[in-house]
């Protein structure tokens, strides 16, 4: 089952998992398959996580329902 990590970083954190991955992949190597949600300010991951959304993802984990980014992002907007 795929997973998503939900986490707070920096910018810097962010471009640096970018330039390891880009290198990796340069080297030829294999790119692991990663879900990570990062927010730089950790009052922004507590704003999105209503305990409605929470509710819903858990609820997804459960019946073991894939997600792309593109339904992440509508199942959001709609739990507002």
């Amino acid at each position: 089952m795929t997973q998503l990590k939900t986490q707070t970083g920096t910018e810097a954190e962010f471009f640096k998992r970018g330039r390891d991955i880009a290198k990796a992949a340069d080297a030829g190597k294999a790119i692991p398959e990663t879900h990570l949600l990062t927010f730089a300010d950790p009052a922004d991951m507590l704003a999105v996580s209503t305990p409605k959304r929470l509710e819903l993802f858990k609820a997804l984990r459960v019946q073991r329902i894939p997600l792309r980014h593109s339904q992440s992002a509508s199942i959001a907007t709609a739990a507002r």
